[in-house]
């Protein structure tokens, strides 16, 4: 089988050297397998994120924690500690 190592990238030489076995076109074909498949698990693991697990709703939350609601997080912490001192 003729290696094709014109336009691949370092990885990819090694890759064909390697196994002998893969050629440019395979080597192609399995680029495009992966990126539809991540993809596809990147679409998955966002919407479970958000619908599943309501990441937005954690989101405002500590958006309300840190702002504590329209005040400043940092002027409360610093009157927090100067109590305490």
């Amino acid at each position: 089988m003729l290696l094709c190592t014109h336009y691949t990238s370092g990885w990819e030489n090694m890759l064909v050297r390697a196994c002998g076995l893969l050629c440019c076109v395979q080597l192609l074909a399995l680029e495009g397998l992966v990126s539809s498949a991540v993809r596809a698990v990147d679409g998955r693991l966002l919407a479970v994120l958000w619908r599943r697990y309501r990441l937005r709703a954690h989101f405002a939350a500590i958006r309300r924690f840190l702002l504590l609601g329209q005040g400043d997080w940092v002027t409360a912490f610093i009157d927090l500690v100067r109590q305490g001192c």
